[in-house]
């Protein structure tokens, strides 16, 4: 009997070491963790489905990065749910993964479904925080070249978006607002707020060079007095014939030397 009593005292103990590492273990895991290592590893494109569903209702900044590598997954509805869960997340810095993937994406139906999510994403509304320093209305594109307005206004406020974002403090305002409301918004809060005017210009080749020229005007917000006005003009040589993923990447380079300036002199002004 003694015996059995000490057999039983030591399987005990046994068992609560053992729930005690699985209990480290669970919380040295998080869950986006663990969603973000099924949607990689798993074989089954089931789970990967449900992990990336998953991560899309985290609301973790820490699923961007799983999201981002899933959407290169080679299974469609994977991808397709991916994209989904990009929506659901809300965070704005998804659009460069998705931009990236509907670059190589064969799926019609999946084109069609990155384009929406991107539109939806551009859209999506940030609050005011207490983290917020910085508010930003971006206005939209004036295009003068010859591409589809709406095309080129998507990759303008994807780019200033993305590079306002990796300000420490800035919050974008809606696509879809109203200056009453902005006003309302922003009534009491001791936060610097600003509106940026972007003017794309017709790009020129020249022999083969590519021109690109990019005006961004910077106004207060919700006034709109004029502060100042940044115009990158960049080249790129060896284009010959019109190159529009080279005419894009230098929109790209542009916005984000004019928003440097931009952030130095908002990070100047009293």
């Amino acid at each position: 009997m003694r015996i059995s009593k000490l057999l039983l005292k030591k399987n005990v103990g046994m068992l609560g070491v053992a729930v005690f590492f699985l209990g480290i273990l669970a919380r040295a895991e998080t869950r986006t963790e663990f969603l973000a290592n099924q949607l990689a590893t798993s074989d089954d494109p089931r789970i990967r489905v449900q992990a990336a569903l998953g991560l899309g209702t985290s609301v973790d900044a820490g699923a961007i990065m799983p999201l981002c590598k899933g959407i290169q997954d080679s299974n469609d509805t994977v991808r397709s749910a991916v994209v989904a869960a990009a929506v659901k997340l809300g965070n704005q810095n998804m659009i460069p993964c998705l931009q990236e993937r509907a670059s190589l994406e064969e799926s019609s139906k999946l084109k069609a479904q990155i384009a929406k999510a991107i539109q939806l994403l551009l859209v999506s509304e940030e609050q005011i925080g207490v983290a917020t320093k910085v508010y930003v209305a971006i206005g939209a594109t004036n295009n003068k070249t010859k591409r589809n307005s709406g095309e080129l206004d998507e990759l303008v406020r994807a780019s200033v978006a993305n590079k306002l974002h990796s300000f420490s403090g800035y919050t974008i305002a809606p696509k879809n607002i109203t200056i009453a409301n902005e006003k309302r918004k922003l009534s009491g809060k001791k936060i610097k707020s600003y509106f940026l005017q972007t003017t794309v210009d017709s790009p020129v080749y020249q022999g083969d060079q590519l021109v690109i020229t990019v005006h961004v005007v910077m106004s207060t917000y919700p006034g709109k007095d004029l502060k100042g006005e940044f115009v990158p003009k960049l080249k790129q040589s060896g284009v010959f014939g019109i190159d529009k993923a080279s005419e894009d990447e230098l929109i790209r380079m542009a916005i984000d030397r004019a928003l440097d300036s931009f952030e130095k002199v908002v990070a100047s002004s009293n």
